[in-house]
């Protein structure tokens, strides 16, 4: 087996080999020395078998007794991540000081080329904060939805140089207003289908293309057809698995490859939504769905805004479709959007062992919560019925001390 240690200067770089050493031992030392700060290493490890050459997959692999040698003078270890996305709106950003720091100039903004080619003497409006003293920045105001940002630390020397180490420019993308919601949380049902043509083909992903989830096929068996002269109203109904707040509906109309001569697709149509299931509120007047191409490159051409109401059940009543001649209805696929309201990503996650006894419980926040109950016990129905003992608190983290050798339940409502 072979250890092949590479480098590159840049992310997207070829991979310059560095050091190939064999080795049939557990661990193995490499050493790297004359490289500038801020390189990148690629670590491979290679097996041989039958004199070729081939990978093997690696459970685990740990760096140890790591000697950061010469000294860094820019800024590095940026939080959130370089290019990360899903940040929230009110995030604080931080970061590791160079090693001669004594300030921080902030450059913020969403052009990569201002907050590049700002300085002090030409600040581009993008100069947030010059010579504070915190590796902390937190924007003035809440950040746009679904907005690319960039930001870069040009570190300070103390006095009497008060050299400028100019930083990389690092990105993050703010979370989206609203999130898709997956076609395994929702159950499909309608007044009547073909064969292989059923509901649920308008949700479970049928037709779409792997390398862009936007377009859809013209494959008949991708959709939901009704049976020709089915009894009328027609309908097609959604369920999902818990209460959402939906922000919008994209839709794809019936795409069939005669679908211009005969006009199947959807055309007036009204829409309901329901809490439970029996009681059902009309969307607005009646809703009309772009007519679809017949043609593969065909991308969702309808959106249905539903102004964040509140709906386990939302249902389709069509009243009429595109040929106007025969009484057959279809539709290829429908993505529901909500707004994130539910606390998610707990920490410790669930399922997570070897969890400290002194801990925190962290999650995000829902959207709007004001405050936040948090049920905690061993007794996994008590925190399901909501019997269990609950603590309220205003930030997402709630702090306790556990008992040894405990199996603990929790969850977190929104106020």
């Amino acid at each position: 087996e072979y250890l092949l240690f590479g480098r590159r200067s840049s992310a997207g770089e070829g991979i310059e080999a560095y050091e190939d050493i064999g080795w049939d031992a557990p661990t193995i030392a490499a050493a790297v020395a004359g490289d500038s700060p801020g390189q990148r290493y690629v670590v491979d490890i290679i097996d041989t078998f039958s004199g070729s050459w081939g990978w093997t997959i690696v459970d685990d692999i740990t760096l140890t007794d790591v000697t950061l040698v010469g000294d860094y003078p820019i800024a590095r270890g940026p939080n959130p991540e370089d290019e990360a996305d899903d940040v929230p709106r009110d995030v604080v950003l931080s970061w590791a000081p160079g090693d001669f720091a004594d300030k921080h100039d902030v450059y913020f903004g969403a052009s990569f080329d201002d907050v590049n080619d700002a300085d002090g003497s030409d600040p581009l409006g993008v100069l947030a904060s010059q010579g504070q003293i915190a590796t902390t920045y937190e924007p003035d105001d809440r950040l746009d939805f679904g907005q690319t940002y960039y930001w870069r630390i040009d570190e300070v020397n103390a006095p009497p140089d008060s050299t400028i180490f100019k930083g990389d420019v690092w990105s993050f993308t703010t979370e989206p207003i609203a999130y898709p919601i997956a076609g395994e949380r929702i159950t499909a049902t309608a007044s009547s289908s073909e064969p292989s043509q059923g509901p649920e083909n308008t949700v479970n992903g049928f037709g779409l293309d792997v390398n862009n989830l936007d377009l859809h096929s013209t494959e008949l068996t991708d959709m939901w057809s009704t049976t020709m002269g089915a009894p009328e109203p027609t309908w097609i109904q959604y369920e999902f698995d818990k209460v959402c707040k939906l922000h919008e509906m994209w839709v794809w109309n019936h795409n069939g490859i005669m679908e211009l001569a005969l006009g199947l697709g959807i055309k007036e149509v009204t829409i309901e939504y329901s809490v439970n299931g029996t009681d059902y509120t009309a969307l607005g007047a009646a809703h009309e769905f772009v007519r679809a191409p017949g043609t593969t490159d065909y991308t969702p051409n309808t959106t249905v805004d539903f102004g964040g109401v509140t709906a386990k059940y939302v249902k389709l009543t069509v009243n009429g479709n595109w040929g106007g001649i025969l009484p057959k209805y279809g539709l290829s696929e429908v993505r529901f959007f909500s707004i994130p309201v539910f606390a998610r990503e707990p920490s410790p996650e669930s399922g997570a062992t070897d969890v400290d006894m002194d801990v925190t419980l962290g999650f995000r926040a829902g959207r709007e919560a004001a405050k936040h109950d948090v049920y905690l016990s061993t007794d996994e129905q008590a925190v399901i019925d909501g019997t269990a003992p609950v603590n309220t608190v205003t930030e997402a983290g709630y702090s306790t001390t556990l008992d040894l050798d405990s199996t603990y339940y929790w969850r977190v409502d929104e106020v």
